[in-house]
């Protein structure tokens, strides 16, 4: 006779918050997200919208789906975070073709917020590197590439 073993929810619990790779990347990300918020506040933004900012402005008309694509974002996401920058008038969108599709792009107003903002995500960048050291941050920026790509 074998006698299987049912560990209780608070080991199940304890087990999940020790050992959860999600949990850990969500948690280090709030961590991090705070921290260069923090650094990105005198510029007037935060580092989610620096983030989609940045990736509208690498791009002279974006599509929503190519936006949404270099970001890993699902379209209704994008659209909700694109929301703060178009009311801010840091980004516009337009509608390209059948009128089906939409492309946003980097407004001069956007231009000078991203100009601005870039100085204190370099300060946010070197606190970080001063952290976390240079050699673990560029092994952990490599793994996360390397898995993020693997989607």
């Amino acid at each position: 006779v074998y006698i299987h073993y049912m560990p209780t929810i608070r080991e199940s619990a304890r087990e999940l918050l020790g050992q959860c790779v999600c949990a850990r990347v969500r948690t280090a990300a709030r961590l991090v997200t705070r921290a260069y918020d923090d650094m990105l506040r005198p510029a007037g933004i935060e580092a989610s919208q620096l983030a989609v900012l940045a990736a509208v402005a690498s791009d002279e008309m974006a599509s929503i789906a190519a936006l949404s694509k270099v970001l890993c974002m699902d379209r209704t996401t994008l659209s909700r975070n694109l929301r703060p920058l178009i009311a801010q008038k840091l980004v516009t969108l337009t509608e390209t073709g059948t009128g089906r599709s939409r492309s946003a792009r980097i407004t001069r107003t956007g231009e000078a917020k991203l100009k601005a903002a870039v100085p204190h995500w370099r300060k946010a960048q070197l606190a970080l590197t001063e952290q976390a050291g240079a050699h673990h941050l560029a092994a952990l920026n490599a793994q996360l590439l390397q898995l993020i790509s693997s989607y």
